[in-house]
């Protein structure tokens, strides 16, 4: 719910793209109908997710993240590789946990790229 009205709120507030993403199919097909212009499926396939990401939202400027966790990580990750500007900020907002408390971001993540 709270994702679906970070979609709207992006939209009204003049965001160019907004690319909805999470782990229930079933939802990510009504996304389209409140604002967002893609969506992508997080699976368990690691880098099928990692691809799917990278082709659908490797310019956005702005994540906000209500899940954390192995996800957040491996999403962090394909956006940066996948960014055609390193010098581009990619700001994170990390608001949930529902994947778990922690990450696992290689260092190279924080010294490559404007990621924030």
């Amino acid at each position: 719910m709270l994702g679906q009205t970070a979609i709207q709120v992006a939209k009204r507030l003049g965001a160019g793209r907004v690319v909805g993403a999470g782990r229930d199919r079933a939802r990510l097909a009504t996304l389209p109908g409140i604002g967002a212009d893609a969506t992508v499926a997080l699976t368990d396939d690691a880098e099928a997710t990692a691809a799917a990401l990278a082709e659908t939202a490797a310019e956005v400027d702005l994540v906000v993240d209500y899940l954390w966790g192995r996800p957040a990580g491996d999403a962090i990750m394909a956006l940066l590789r996948a960014s055609a500007d390193r010098g581009r900020a990619l700001n994170w907002i990390q608001i949930g946990s529902m994947a778990g408390p922690t990450i696992e971001l290689p260092s190279v993540a924080l010294r490559s790229a404007n990621f924030r």
